[in-house]
């Protein structure tokens, strides 16, 4: 059953391997080599032990193979590391195993491995013995390690699962060894030794199915730029940052409750003092990266605010741009239209502006270009109707597309009526040039209504009424004719247009 539980964790792990492409395959083929050593051990052991019934002296060729395997193991577990490009956190992982690894020697020197070699001397085997509680307890505290790791270099569970596996070899290696120096002679243990090296194995195979390649861990460029952030919020960092200091407080300890060994003391705390220095010094440039990446990170973030931002403000200007502009011709509507009307009566009001005039044009026979060349080439010749009329007017005048073939026209601060009587005739002398849209030529004229404020109207409304109204009369008098708006022959005239309007509603 010894052996029987290692080959089903080479087996597991052997499975598992396969999910796995590339660098990160090859941490699981080691780990796989681990577990083969370790059977090959326990084969050796139980052929020795249970078949042939004899003690194999220690250390034996079983011994090798155990110390193949924790050396595989760890170099499994650093290699992860590195291949995943945590490299400071390598080296402070590092830095900290050897300061760890110095403090247990320290302490086990004073306690345990000191009064021994007193009493059995110093030999090849006693050292093989203490090498292995030294060696478990470092790669337990590396695993503690790697927990600190904001995007863990192992899966979680599979981190927690090889702890457990280390933890229960250390315990059971202290139990058998502790007992070996008692009795060299019996190597037989209890059974729930047996048993706990039978979960071990096993332990390390199950973890194998947790672990996921990094590539399949969710994560942002932006969330690799402040991991250092995610660290500090993490509840075990208080931990790893005292954890030099707390190690410098039990060699104190020791020095005070073992004063006659001050020399041990010293050396194992001066070795450990340059480890920290090191440490600390590989931290402080790493400090500067993080500072350097936060930096990064924070720009980036401002950069992106700015562009969203920006993006919006277009979008915004876009959305503004459609709502008061007509989408064919461009031309302002009739919603910005009237918001200029009313400007100019406000203007007027506070004696800014004395008079405007408001062009109300209607092209003649526009429908019979849609009935016989189609709306593809009404709406062209729309748009070079627009580009005619920005041509007369000034660009302080504003240009309206009332819907189908009406335009309007805000003449700002004008003078005279002749002023805006000759816009108005400039307009139709350029309107009566032939149009070439298509490959056809089109003859078109236009009939303009025209109404000054203040004579014609004291308010938008009215004004636009009476220029509608004048416009009406030039199509009477025959067409392409310019007709100042006249009181005298408005009232009649104004319910026709009312009429007609009522019967042909325009939609907006």
């Amino acid at each position: 059953m010894g052996a029987l539980s290692p080959l089903i964790a080479a087996t597991l792990i052997f499975f598992s391997s396969r999910r796995f492409k590339g660098k990160e395959r090859n941490v699981w083929l080691l780990m796989l080599w681990a577990t083969i050593s370790l059977f090959i051990a326990h084969v050796i052991w139980s052929y020795y032990m249970i078949y042939i019934g004899i003690n194999l002296p220690f250390p034996n060729l079983a011994d090798l193979f155990l110390f193949i395997f924790i050396l595989l193991y760890a170099i499994a577990i650093f290699y992860k590391l590195y291949i995943n490009k945590f490299y400071y956190k390598f080296i402070q992982i590092i830095m900290d195993t050897f300061m760890v690894l110095t403090i247990i020697t320290t302490v086990g020197w004073i306690y345990f491995i000191k009064p021994i070699l007193n009493e059995k001397g110093l030999n090849l085997v006693n050292l093989i013995f203490f090498s292995y509680p030294i060696l478990q307890m470092t790669l337990f505290y590396c695993l503690v390690m790697f927990l600190f790791i904001p995007r863990y270099a192992f899966h979680k569970w599979t981190i927690i699962l090889n702890m457990a596996s280390t933890f229960i070899y250390f315990t059971t290696t202290i139990i058998f060894f502790t007992n070996y120096i008692n009795d060299p002679t019996q190597l037989s243990q209890p059974m729930v030794i047996y048993l706990l090296w039978v979960i071990c194995p096993l332990l390390i195979g199950i973890s194998s199915l947790f672990d996921q390649q990094v590539s399949d861990y969710p994560t942002t460029q932006f969330k690799e730029k402040i991991d250092i952030i995610m660290d500090l919020k993490n509840s075990t960092y208080l931990l790893r940052l005292y954890m030099p200091y707390i190690n410098i407080v039990i060699l104190t300890l020791l020095t005070i409750i073992k004063w006659d060994e001050i020399l041990s003391i010293v050396v194992g705390g001066g070795i450990y003092i340059i480890l920290l220095i090191i440490k600390h010094s590989i931290m402080l440039v790493e400090n500067k990266m993080l500072i350097n990446k936060l930096s990064e990170a924070n720009n980036l973030l401002e950069e992106r605010v700015r562009e969203r931002t920006q993006e919006i403000e277009l979008i915004n200007k876009e959305l503004e741009y459609m709502a008061q502009h007509d989408p064919m011709t461009g031309l302002p509507n009739r919603r910005l239209f009237r918001q200029r009307l009313e400007a100019c009566f406000e203007s007027s009001k506070n004696g800014d502006v004395s008079k405007f005039a408001l062009l109300f044009i209607d092209i003649d026979r526009f429908k019979k270009v849609n009935d016989f060349l189609g709306h593809e080439t009404g709406d062209y010749l729309l748009i070079e109707i627009t580009k005619r009329l920005k041509a007369c007017t000034r660009p302080i005048d504003t240009i309206c597309r009332q819907g189908g073939d009406e335009f309007l026209i805000l003449l700002d601060q004008i003078n005279d009526y002749e002023d805006a009587l000759a816009i108005a005739n400039k307009i139709t002398e350029s309107l009566k040039e032939p149009f070439y849209i298509k490959g056809f030529e089109i003859n078109i004229t236009a009939s303009i209504g025209v109404a000054i404020h203040p004579i014609h109207g004291s308010s938008g409304e009215m004004l636009m009424r009476n220029a509608d109204i004048a416009m009406y009369k030039a199509k009477e008098k025959g067409r392409n004719i310019v007709e100042l708006y006249n009181e005298e022959q408005s009232e009649e005239l104004s319910k026709k247009v009312i009429l007609e309007k009522a019967i042909f509603k325009r939609t907006e």
